[in-house]
């Protein structure tokens, strides 16, 4: 029943394992330049938790909020969607995403926002394995140094790291975890149905992760 199940979704997709690996290439190739300059943005996010401020939450929040705009218009409308149509109806979602990320980031610097105390939260560490562990397990399951995902460069590592960095800044009861579940819901699916098995354990991965660390609201009395 399981690989009738992958014949049907295989249906759904116009394309092949190699082409879907071949396009993450081409960004990566394309676009490293952009790249480097998300190495300041990695490092910042992953000590941002030793330097909680404002303007640090504020600004970590701006820049995810760019990298879900670069995934829009770079991933999605100039490679992705001249695939598949189905991209051109999920930009506007990404770029909602990006708006509500900024918005929050904004909001982030007003006096009067109370932000959620970081004790207890897993923070850069959380981050750092996140980063690493859709590339390594890509890697292990066969693609090239050149075919791996990247925050920014590819939504897949952007949706996950943004879910990484709401559960380290407290924000995991948001709004902002539907749109970056939604998709990797969708890569999820497409990852099984090409085969792509590092790509199909994202949302499970994502679910066990808020999992293990969703707190619920703490209960005052009146």
């Amino acid at each position: 029943m399981f690989s009738d199940l992958l014949y049907q979704l295989a249906d759904y997709v116009p394309y092949s394992a190699d082409i879907w690996r071949s396009l993450i290439e081409t960004i990566n190739l394309d676009h490293w330049p952009e790249s480097l300059v998300l190495l300041p943005i990695l490092a910042l996010l992953i000590t941002a938790d030793r330097m909680s401020s404002r303007f640090v939450d504020a600004f970590s929040f701006i820049l995810l909020a760019l990298c879900w705009a670069f995934s829009a218009w770079v991933f999605l409308a100039q490679h992705y969607a001249p695939l598949y149509w189905v991209a051109e109806k999920i930009i506007p979602f990404f770029l909602i995403q990006a708006f509500l990320l900024l918005s929050f980031g904004a909001r982030c610097l007003k006096p009067d926002t109370e932000l959620v105390e970081r004790d207890g939260h897993p923070g850069g560490i959380l981050l750092l394995v996140v980063l690493l562990a859709l590339p390594a397990l890509q890697f292990v399951f066969g693609n090239s140094s050149a075919q791996l995902s990247w925050l920014a460069l590819s939504p897949d590592a952007t949706a996950i790291i943004t879910l990484a960095w709401l559960i380290t800044t407290g924000q995991i009861r948001s709004m902002l975890i539907l749109i970056p579940l939604a998709w990797l819901g969708l890569a999820s699916l497409n990852g099984l149905a090409l085969g792509l098995w590092a790509e199909a354990l994202l949302l499970p991965a994502a679910l066990v992760m808020i999992n293990l660390y969703w707190r619920p609201k703490p209960v005052t009395n009146p």
